[in-house]
């Protein structure tokens, strides 16, 4: 419930953003919503699986040792300086107050471009993401995947060396993060490209993740040519459950009636979110493999802040047709598994503990 609350509060501030008011006030409020969002999570006890482990790594240089020889210099360097002056506590504040400010830049970003209103993009952040969840628990890929996002959303903007750049910063806070940089090196005339076609490759990727036989095929090819990671790719039981591939196929109808209104041309893409939603269109089904491939559950989170495009460039054309009823039909729609999952069935990153009370 303390979700809801918050969340609910912070939105309220997202609606004051959203209207017209000196930049004083902007500020204010912006700082409000920081805070607003930074609460929560930085007082958390136990969230998650991996509190203590990062509990663990704080206090025992040690382990610490070991993310250095991942090359993850940035969360190696900040951990060590944090822990010499300050305690577990304290650097889960630290690092949430900067989670937080990222959030917020990345939505003001977004909105700024003309995705969405602040309002819009923070309620499918929230709600569709669960980002603000998975980061108490994923702490060095929760930096990556944030500065990965604001990474391609400069890309988006025509502002490649400075993502390119940024991209790097995030793989010194999880090396994954190289992975995905080459998201960044495809010229943005593909990503054009794909969303002036986004039914045929929306729907082909998704057949294609869904019925054919990818895995018997890599396998084989890694059982050929390099049959000593074969357990990498395939060892042990997938930790993906069919019921988390479920919670993402809910938004599927949300993504036909983005194709409907595109097709209708009631939405026409601006240069930038062309970039954004053929970005989201060519990861949009990834997540069908993990029931197959357990190690892409690590890279898919990289994509899933994308799964906020689609959803707001559709509840933002409602809203501004003043088209209330489909606004609250599929607002709703987002909202329901959302509360269910905080109040019904809190579990894992869901069920808040904190030290206060």
């Amino acid at each position: 419930m303390l979700y809801i609350l918050f969340n609910s509060i912070s939105l309220f501030f997202c609606y004051i953003l959203d209207m017209k008011s000196t930049s004083l006030v902007k500020i204010l409020i912006g700082f409000m919503f920081v805070l607003c969002i930074y609460f929560l999570p930085s007082v958390q006890y136990g969230v998650g699986t991996d509190y203590f482990s990062y509990m663990n790594i704080f206090y025992d240089h040690s382990q610490l040792l070991y993310i250095f020889k991942k090359n993850e210099f940035a969360f190696y360097y900040f951990t060590l300086f944090v822990s010499s002056f300050a305690s577990f506590e304290t650097y889960i504040m630290i690092i949430v107050f900067i989670q937080s400010v990222l959030i917020f830049f990345t939505i003001y970003y977004l909105k700024k471009k003309g995705l969405a209103s602040f309002s819009i993009l923070f309620l499918t952040f929230f709600c569709v993401t669960n980002l603000m969840h998975t980061q108490m628990n994923l702490i060095r890929a929760s930096f990556a995947m944030y500065l990965f996002a604001i990474s391609f959303i400069f890309y988006a903007d025509k502002k490649q060396i400075l993502g390119v750049c940024i991209c790097l910063l995030a793989s010194l806070f999880h090396a994954s993060a190289l992975i995905v940089l080459v998201f960044l090196l495809l010229p943005r005339r593909f990503y054009i490209l794909i969303s002036k076609n986004l039914f045929f490759v929306y729907t082909f990727s998704f057949l294609l993740f869904f019925f054919a036989p990818l895995d018997l095929v890599l396998k084989l090819l890694i059982d050929t040519i390099a049959p000593n990671y074969s357990f990498y790719f395939f060892g042990g039981a997938p930790s993906v459950s069919f019921l988390n591939i479920l919670s993402k196929v809910y938004y599927v109808p949300l993504h036909f009636v983005l194709f409907y209104l595109v097709r209708k041309r009631s939405i026409i893409f601006t240069d930038f979110q062309s970039v954004l939603v053929g970005m989201w269109c060519l990861i949009s089904n990834v997540y069908l493999l993990m029931l197959s491939f357990d190690f892409l559950s690590r890279i898919n989170y990289f994509f899933v802040f994308f799964y906020l495009v689609p959803i707001s460039l559709v509840l933002h054309k409602f809203w501004l047709c003043r088209n209330r009823f489909y606004f609250a039909f599929w607002a709703g729609f987002i909202i329901l598994p959302y509360v269910i999952k905080v109040i019904f069935f809190p579990i894992a990153e869901f069920s808040y503990n904190t030290y206060l009370f």
